[in-house]
């Protein structure tokens, strides 16, 4: 999310956060090749992106993230897709 809508950082960061994403979208590869676990993701990803939303803006002062989740789970978990 800070990677999409943080511009002020963007050039600075965006390799640090595309090194990061990739690594979390690895690590979910991963565990995710559990049905089991796949399916309790999409079930929290509402409550979670709540949070990443409020961590994201403590952050970076924005106010701007939208209310809901705007990517999709397939999107977040797609290793060559970024916002």
């Amino acid at each position: 999310m800070l990677y999409e809508y943080w511009e002020a950082e963007k050039t600075r960061c965006a390799d640090g956060c595309i090194d990061k994403i990739d690594n979390f979208r690895a690590e979910l590869e991963i565990l995710l090749r559990s049905k089991t676990l796949y399916n309790y993701l999409d079930s929290i990803l509402e409550p979670t992106y709540y949070k990443a939303k409020r961590s994201a803006t403590l952050k970076s002062k924005l106010k701007d993230f939208p209310e809901l989740c705007p990517y999709s789970l397939e999107e977040i978990l797609n290793l060559e897709w970024l916002p």
